[in-house]
């Protein structure tokens, strides 16, 4: 859980970031070393480029196109391996809800 006073400063970068910020990640959770390996390379470009970025990826993809597609690892899971990214990379994180009991 961020903050209250880290939320408050990310909140001000993201508003006076030029020329814009980008929120990247994969669609979905796919595992914990993928997410770490493509978390290291967006900390890499945010640093190289001096943009500002926020980790995107969801735990649970319930809107999917087909039943049987894979929505992730799950809540637990998913919210260990976004804990996992902020740690090891300083960026921030965030997913999105798409079922009520989330």
């Amino acid at each position: 859980k961020m903050a209250a006073a880290e939320s408050a400063l990310l909140w001000q970068r993201l508003i006076t970031a030029k020329p814009f910020f980008l929120f990247c990640g994969p669609n979905v959770l796919q595992g914990r070393e993928h997410a770490l390996r493509l978390a290291d390379r967006i900390a890499h470009i945010k640093h190289a480029r001096n943009i500002e970025v926020i980790f995107k990826a969801s735990y649970d993809k319930a809107n999917r196109t087909s039943l049987g597609s894979f929505r992730g690892p799950g809540m637990e899971e998913g919210l260990t391996i976004l804990e996992a990214v902020k740690k090891a990379t300083g960026l921030p994180v965030i997913s999105d809800i798409h079922e009520t009991h989330h």
